[in-house]
């Protein structure tokens, strides 16, 4: 199993750092065979998620937006590389996980226990930028509140991915699916449910997934109290791949 050509994405939100300080790590170094891109440097620069469109929804639009037309330019780019990592942030107090576009493949599983984490959510929405080379891309969902999963980890995991990857095994975490369902706070608000009652990947109690409408067992939260998703935002709901 060979990876000659590793790209690191950082920046695709614009004021998630995790991914950007990595970035910022390697193309100081210049590790051959490891490339570097921030995906979108005007809403680094500014700090913000993005500047006209969300860039990890612009993908295969009309390249009106500076994102859509950057979106481009990305997808040509990630088309050289055996194997891409992209990172996310999120501030939801529990999160941290894998996303990719389908059920991952061996390489992917490979990476996943490499990098020692045990849910990999599937999420499918076809403008994302991970929708663009699905079978060779894994991006991190990492909390700002887990010092452990910080950039320095990531570093120096990435430094002995070569090495390393043909040791592991390609299974050993959980694979859920997201199932397009957002519950909102004032939606658990009216049922007298409060954000702290629901923990990213732990299972909601049977008589609270019936007043929610959800499946006991099945359907899990994460991204628990992500504010990205707005004020409002409760959680997003995936069921449980078997």
């Amino acid at each position: 199993m060979k990876l000659n050509k590793i790209l690191i994405i950082g920046g695709t939100h614009g004021n998630e750092k995790t991914g950007v300080d990595v970035v910022h790590y390697f193309k100081s170094c210049k590790i051959k065979n490891i490339d570097t891109l921030i995906a979108n440097p005007r809403a680094v620069n500014n700090n913000c998620r993005f500047i006209e469109t969300d860039l990890n929804r612009s993908f295969n639009l009309q390249k009106k937006s500076y994102e859509e037309r950057r979106a481009v330019f990305i997808s040509k780019k990630m088309k050289q590389y055996d194997f891409i990592i992209e990172f996310h942030n999120t501030n939801s107090m529990t999160n941290c996980a894998i996303i990719t576009n389908k059920r991952p493949t061996i390489l992917q599983s490979k990476m996943i226990k490499y990098f020692g984490f045990k849910h990999v959510v599937v999420m499918p929405p076809k403008n994302s930028l991970s929708s663009q080379n699905p079978s060779k891309i894994i991006s991190f969902e990492i909390s700002t509140n887990k010092k452990e999963f910080s950039s320095i980890f990531f570093i120096q995991k990435i430094l002995l991915i070569k090495n390393e990857i043909n040791c592991y095994d390609f299974r050993s975490f959980m694979i859920y699916k997201y199932v397009g369902v957002k519950i909102y706070k004032n939606t658990l608000q009216k049922f007298s449910f409060k954000i702290k009652d629901f923990i990213d990947f732990y299972p909601i109690k049977k008589k609270n997934c019936k007043i929610l409408g959800l499946q006991p067992n099945i359907n899990i939260p994460f991204l628990v109290g992500g504010t990205s998703y707005g004020k409002d935002f409760g959680f997003c709901v995936a069921e449980v791949v078997i």
